[in-house]
């Protein structure tokens, strides 16, 4: 680990110690019945997110494995079909007015501060920890370590393919959260699981 990233590391969690509080933001973990994963979750604005990609095991899903010592626990990735039943009970995909919370620019808030190609200025502070595990077009995994694609929902519009991508590197990241039908038959991408925190 190279002196740049463990500097950015400590760097996030004094940001994380002042700033994290008032995003609301409390670390817990949840246990998939299903398979016995635990999973870390963080709770923002209303909403307890898993902070880490699912994992657990669809027809025709892989583990999306890092190829670098430094990172892990990737999941695996989904088709739209799948991204729909993948969630455990009382969990589901993330819709547009949750992302709606999180849409910040301060983008790096959002990010894992140890896996992208240049972590230096990422935060975590939400405790969300998008990780750039690419997404897989048709058998080959692309943009791992440089994007973030993950699955959300629209209740109004099921037929939707509503996504999350974040790209870039440290000088020029983007964020956009859109639907389109090009490729998406051969796309997996990363599911996050939410839920109402209870009042």
């Amino acid at each position: 680990m190279t002196l740049s990233v463990l500097l950015a590391m400590t760097r996030s969690t004094l940001l994380c110690f002042f700033t994290c509080v008032s995003l609301g933001v409390a670390s817990q973990s949840f246990t998939d019945a299903r398979d016995g994963i635990t999973y870390p979750t963080t709770s923002i604005e209303g909403w307890e997110w898993f902070a880490r990609n699912l994992d657990h095991a669809l027809p025709d899903t892989d583990e999306n494995i890092p190829d670098s010592i430094t990172c892990s626990n990737w999941g695996r990735t989904y088709s739209r079909e799948q991204s729909r039943i993948a969630c455990p009970t009382g969990w589901s995909l993330p819709t547009r007015a949750v992302w709606a919370v999180l849409d910040t620019s301060d983008i790096f808030a959002l990010l894992d501060t140890v896996c992208w190609v240049k972590p230096e200025g990422h935060t975590n502070a939400t405790g969300l920890s998008l990780q750039p595990s690419g997404f897989k077009h048709k058998k080959a995994y692309w943009n791992r370590y440089l994007s973030s694609a993950i699955w959300f929902d629209d209740p109004e519009d099921p037929d939707s393919n509503w996504h999350l991508h974040v790209h870039g590197n440290n000088a020029d990241f983007t964020h956009y959260l859109h639907t389109h039908t090009e490729k998406i038959k051969v796309r997996r991408f990363a599911v996050r699981c939410v839920r109402p925190v209870d009042p």
